[in-house]
């Protein structure tokens, strides 16, 4: 019934608020000390390949749907606490899904974890025979913040800061992301 799926979903979200209370909190502040205008990574891939320039067979967080949902949610509920809940930046697209035709159903956080994104970069994304190194430069999600930019890889999981003033360069050789990424726009009353 509506109401017991209703309910289900809202727990959900809250053990996923608790979770991302838990972790050490992204910061806008992790970005200081870097020389401006360079990218630093302030959150690792969700698992390390099984095999040098693997495809995504050799990475553990792509092994099953269960696994991928479990690695991939906590990261990407704390990325959506610090857009959302310390930004005001609301997430109403996921540009690699976009590009297919594709839309989300769901919110953000459900919408990375759930099986349509996860079906997508195993069928378009993520090639077999590919390495994920190589093939990953395209599903870098990019939102312009005060300070500089963040972006977040839909793939592996990395989360990334950028500090200084006008676009950052692009992920290694990928084509400059806009800035503001398309689908991102502030809660209205709220300004970054």
């Amino acid at each position: 019934s509506s109401s017991s799926s209703s309910s289900s979903d809202t727990e959900g979200c809250r053990k996923r608020e608790r979770k991302a209370k838990m972790m050490h909190p992204l910061n806008p502040l992790e970005a200081v000390g870097v020389p401006e205008g360079e990218w630093v990574q302030v959150r690792p891939p969700l698992s390390v390949p099984t095999r040098f320039r693997g495809d995504w067979t050799a990475y553990p967080h792509f092994s099953s749907k269960e696994n991928w949902k479990r690695t991939m949610e906590p990261r990407v509920t704390e990325l959506m606490a610090f857009l959302e809940g310390r930004l005001g930046i609301g997430v109403y697209e996921c540009e690699v899904c976009k590009k297919a035709g594709r839309g989300m159903q769901s919110g953000f956080v459900e919408h990375i974890i759930g099986k349509a994104h996860f079906k997508h970069l195993g069928q378009y994304e993520l090639p077999a025979g590919v390495p994920v190194e190589e093939s990953k430069q395209t599903l870098w999600l990019e939102w312009a913040v005060p300070g500089g930019a963040l972006r977040f890889n839909g793939g592996d999981g990395i989360i990334e800061m950028y500090r200084g003033n006008g676009p950052p360069p692009p992920p290694n050789g990928a084509a400059p992301a806009a800035a503001p990424a398309l689908g991102v726009a502030p809660r209205p009353g709220v300004r970054p």
